[in-house]
């Protein structure tokens, strides 16, 4: 179950970091999807010579800086979701979420577990999406609700979506990884390995933008749901000073 905390920390701050990044990310996805068909476009003409080594040069150039602004992009993106995932999930206890199967560390140590990774985030995910809804607090602070707690709640749309995207783009990228590990490349490979990377800044977009209203949700709806439970009396370690000074 974890830590119980007495006291509600809004996420707001870990949640806008996140956002803001994941759109850096979405921008310079895009960037590298104009940069990669422009690769394409260049390995086309390498068959019939039609280049000048000065393009070759310079798309390389671009293409290495690219990569390495996507990877630290991404890098601070995922950190900055696995702080925020951290926060809203610890949350949960003191906003009297009743169906808490996991705990907050299992919210971030859930994407580094091989094979667990695949299902583990979303089902975390889902804990917090379903713990967080302050359209539910009424029915988990109910009787029948303490009762019945192995009722299965419906998958969000939003959160499969999200996961969807992201596990695509995560086996796009383990082929690039391995592709990329071969040698000495032909130029059809080369040209598949250009692809895959355009496909994967591809998925890269909708990851970030599901990622981005999620985060935002999820966080909103926190705030509301403590909101709510201070209202009754049933959160009385939230002062509404602090709710509001979070308020977005």
């Amino acid at each position: 179950m974890g830590i119980r905390e007495s006291t509600f920390v809004p996420a707001n701050l870990p949640a806008r970091c996140t956002q803001g990044l994941h759109l850096a990310l979405a921008a310079v996805s895009a960037a590298g999807i104009a940069s990669g068909i422009a690769e394409l476009n260049l390995m086309s003409r390498v068959a019939t010579q039609e280049f000048t080594e000065a393009e070759a040069d310079a798309n390389d150039s671009r293409q290495q800086f690219l990569r390495i602004l996507v990877l630290a992009a991404w890098i601070a993106a995922f950190a900055s979701f696995l702080l925020w995932f951290y926060r809203a999930h610890r949350n949960l206890p003191t906003l009297a979420a009743r169906r808490i199967k996991y705990s907050p560390r299992w919210a971030v140590g859930s994407f580094f577990v091989p094979v667990l990774n695949f299902a583990r985030p979303f089902q975390v995910m889902c804990e917090v999406w379903h713990g967080s809804n302050p359209a539910t607090l009424e029915r988990d602070l109910g009787q029948k609700a303490r009762i019945r707690l192995a009722v299965r709640e419906e998958t969000p749309p939003l959160v499969g979506w999200w996961w969807g995207t992201f596990v695509a783009s995560a086996l796009v990228g383990a082929f690039i990884a391995r592709l990329s590990s071969v040698e000495s490349l032909t130029l059809d490979q080369f040209q598949t390995l250009s692809t895959l990377r355009i496909v994967d800044h591809v998925l890269e977009i909708p990851t970030c933008l599901l990622a981005f209203r999620l985060v935002g949700s999820v966080t909103s709806w926190q705030s509301q749901r403590a909101e709510l439970l201070r209202e009754k009396g049933a959160l009385p370690l939230v002062e509404s000073s602090a709710l509001s000074s979070h308020a977005t």
